[in-house]
């Protein structure tokens, strides 16, 4: 049975839609792409907007889990895709989206999921679900620290597009306020069209007010024994996998110090919070 029914498309197409009806326009307005591809589409809400917007191609892909009769693009535009396999495609785009797709993947996948985002397209809009963000079927949330250091193995520079100039607009999703991000490889002719410094604007792993008041909201009480794995697991992500991969980024990308700290508070009052 799939995690994915009709009611959390119907959610999902919602906010998405909304969303990328704020978020694309000045990213397309720069970039001019003719071809886009979604990975990890769903409906294809984001691509629908493409093509309002007047992108002539599109490509979704996404699992055999999407309803059909649900899609908002063609049929032709969607490619069922079991994205944890070694996938590939055999052209580029002048345009990747990835929206809240790589956190419903394992952790071990991360770094090839990367890869592959990477050869599709020299620009590649990006996000996905930080730790305690919650959601359905999520296996990996992570911060953007690790995310932007698998990018940087591909010589891909960060460019902090979303969250400044949607932060408190409330027409997009707060998870995409929250995580969004764009990725384009260094020396690119995308890059040159984005018009903007490489680079976090404000810290680079922040959490959105209402990304915490949602989190407080759902009431869940973590035991002892499930903050002292979680703590352990964000020392041993942010030291081994990516980090180790990427030496040169070992304390810009992952302030694990910091992070920790931060972590033992937030998880202490919630402790505090259930009674624990």
């Amino acid at each position: 049975m799939s995690l994915y029914d009709s009611a959390f498309y119907e959610e999902q197409a919602a906010d998405s839609a909304r969303s990328a009806r704020r978020v694309l326009p000045p990213l397309l307005a720069a970039l001019r792409p003719r071809a886009v591809v979604d990975v990890g589409c769903g409906v294809g809400t984001w691509l629908g907007v493409c093509r309002e917007l007047g992108v002539e191609e599109i490509l979704g892909l996404d699992g055999a889990y999407v309803d059909k009769e649900r899609l908002v693009i063609p049929a032709e535009s969607f490619r069922s895709t079991d994205l944890r396999s070694a996938w590939r495609l055999d052209r580029r785009y002048d345009l990747a989206l990835c929206m809240e797709v790589a956190e419903h993947l394992p952790l071990a996948a991360a770094d090839a999921f990367v890869e592959r985002l990477t050869q599709l397209a020299d620009c590649v809009l990006f996000s996905a679900a930080i730790p305690y963000q919650g959601g359905t079927g999520h296996q990996n949330e992570n911060w953007p620290s690790f995310w932007s250091a698998l990018f940087a193995k591909r010589a891909f520079e960060l460019y902090d597009l979303v969250r400044p100039r949607f932060w408190d607009d409330g027409e997009v999703a707060y998870w995409y306020r929250q995580n969004g991000f764009v990725f384009a490889r260094r020396d690119s002719a995308a890059a040159k069209a984005l018009g903007a410094a490489p680079g976090p604007v404000v810290p680079l792993s922040a959490v959105h007010p209402e990304s915490y008041l949602y989190a407080v909201s759902r009431g869940t009480v973590l035991s002892r024994e499930r903050v002292a794995q979680d703590i352990e697991h964000l020392r041993r992500v942010t030291l081994g996998g990516a980090a180790s991969e990427s030496r040169s980024h070992d304390l810009d990308a992952f302030p694990v110090l910091a992070l920790t700290r931060a972590l033992k508070k937030m998880t202490k009052a919630a402790l505090r919070l259930g009674g624990r």
